[in-house]
């Protein structure tokens, strides 16, 4: 099942960033400000599997009309199920809804599948950059209003 988060979930999302989120050169942890101006934004979402948090995704849209995926997290006992690129595909529908125009996303070049399912929802390469020492690629995605 797919829900909406709310800042209740704060508190779940929080330890999951401490105790999953573990290599840098994969993820990056989420600053907790960050976590919760994409749990106000109304667009970010989880996927529930017997009361459980199995995988959750987070973005935010600005005033301006663009969006930012912050993070997807997938539980690895449910990596290889399709999830990320579900609830990528969730994302886009909502923050079409909200009027965004271009939202872009951070990818470590060592995370294969989240590359993949990236590039699957039709983000396009933009640049590289580095994060913390750790190279990145963004990509974006052109909304078709």
């Amino acid at each position: 099942m797919v829900r909406e988060l709310t800042i209740e979930d704060l508190d779940t999302i929080l330890i999951l960033e401490k105790i999953e989120i573990i290599d840098p050169s994969l993820c990056a942890k989420s600053e907790e400000q960050d976590i919760i101006k994409c749990l106000k934004s109304e667009c970010s979402f989880a996927v529930i599997d017997n009361g459980k948090i199995a995988a959750y995704s987070l973005s935010y849209y600005t005033d301006y009309n663009t969006a930012y995926l912050d993070k997807t997290y997938v539980d690895g006992a449910y990596r290889g199920m399709g999830l990320q690129l579900m609830l990528t595909l969730k994302h886009l529908e909502a923050l079409k809804e909200k009027g965004v125009v271009d939202i872009y996303v951070m990818v470590s070049p060592n995370n294969i599948p989240s590359m993949s399912n990236i590039e699957k929802s039709g983000f396009k390469f933009l640049r590289e950059t580095t994060l913390d020492n750790h190279v990145r690629y963004i990509y974006k995605y052109e909304c078709k209003q």
